[in-house]
């Protein structure tokens, strides 16, 4: 704005030399002086308005931005609790498999148990954040799966 205006000034400096310096009356000169102070008077008041406008509009952008960002830490949220949700689903299913008689592939236990710890993982992140997440079926059925692990492993009595 500083910049804008020392730049108008500079300019009506510049015209009311100009207007003096040429030949013409006194008062024709006094007028051109008036209607060119005027006319900058007009574009100063035009350039005060776009700030102010261009101001209203970046305190709108700034709400904008803080509902948006509102908007992606609930996505971001809603996409880590999917995350262990589904990891949950994943290891429960297998688990009911295991206990049906059902057997797996190492490959697919190592890929349980993975998602036995990203579950593990989000669970403890979420208590950290203080967020509400409903932990009572994955503990039990994790420490299952672990101990099922061992026992296969020592028998080697994967799937193969």
């Amino acid at each position: 704005m500083t910049e804008i205006i020392t730049a108008v000034i500079g300019a009506v400096v510049a015209i009311i030399t100009t207007i003096l310096t040429t030949n013409g009356s006194t008062n024709k000169k006094i007028t051109d002086i008036d209607s060119k102070v005027g006319e900058i008077k007009t574009d100063v008041q035009n350039v005060k308005d776009d700030v102010r406008t261009l101001q209203r509009d970046v305190g709108q952008l700034k709400n904008d931005m803080v509902g948006v960002k509102q908007r992606q830490d609930a996505q971001e949220l809603q996409a880590e609790k999917d995350l262990a949700s589904n990891a949950r689903r994943r290891f429960l299913r297998f688990a009911d498999e295991e206990k049906h008689g059902m057997s797996h592939t190492q490959n697919h236990w190592m890929d349980i148990l993975g998602d036995c710890e990203t579950y593990e993982r989000q669970v403890k992140k979420f208590e950290k954040g203080s967020v509400e997440y409903k932990n009572h079926h994955g503990t039990s059925t994790i420490e299952y799966l672990r101990e099922m692990y061992n026992l296969r492993e020592e028998k080697d009595d994967f799937l193969k």
